[in-house]
């Protein structure tokens, strides 16, 4: 695998990747343009700043080795890992002490709650609990309660299934926005579309 920087692909005269690494976190592998960081083993020096390519990808030159990676925009709290020079390798990081998965994003969020707008049923609020994000609410008379876990959304209304909801991720934190569409019928006709932030 060819090496390159931002002028001049495949082209910088530096060594091929030895050891590949992919970071995956919440809903997948990392974005491009992550930046992670390579401690030794007690995290008392850093020795290699890398940012991951596309797919959560980082190009690994080093030595074999028992690593600490730290991930200081992401969210997500230290991993220790043992890293064999020549074997591809997969890092996965868990959330950091208030941060929190959501659904279909790779990275999580600090947020303790999310807002949606319903296009009929108006402002609604998502707090995270047990691994969702939850909102109950009453529209056109009828209980609703709306989860979105990490393979979409659910909507219950008065207990009841409403049946495959639309969910359209816009963009993941650090600033999330999604849209959430329930299917026909009486839960689109009470509470219509939502923006979620």
């Amino acid at each position: 695998m060819a090496c390159f920087n931002t002028w001049d692909i495949g082209g910088c005269g530096c060594a091929a990747c030895t050891t590949p690494i992919y970071c995956a976190g919440c809903g997948g592998y990392f974005p491009a343009g992550v930046e992670v960081q390579m401690w030794n083993y007690d995290a008392t020096t850093l020795l290699y700043t890398l940012t991951t390519l596309g797919g959560g990808y980082l190009c690994f030159n080093g030595p074999s080795a028992d690593y600490e990676f730290e991930f200081p925009t992401t969210g997500y709290g230290n991993i220790g890992k043992i890293i064999t020079s020549g074997i591809v390798e997969t890092v996965s990081p868990i959330p950091a002490s208030g941060y929190y998965c959501i659904g279909g994003c790779q990275l999580p969020t600090d947020a303790t709650s999310l807002s949606a707008t319903w296009t009929v049923a108006g402002a609604q609020t998502f707090s995270y609990s047990g691994g969702n994000w939850v909102s109950s609410f009453t529209a056109s008379g009828n209980s609703y309660i709306v989860n979105i876990v990490s393979a979409g959304v659910a909507i219950l209304r008065n207990g009841v299934n409403c049946g495959v909801v639309g969910y359209s991720i816009a963009s993941c934190p650090p600033s999330y926005s999604a849209t959430i569409t329930p299917p026909t019928g009486s839960c689109l006709t009470e509470l219509g579309t939502a923006t979620v932030t």
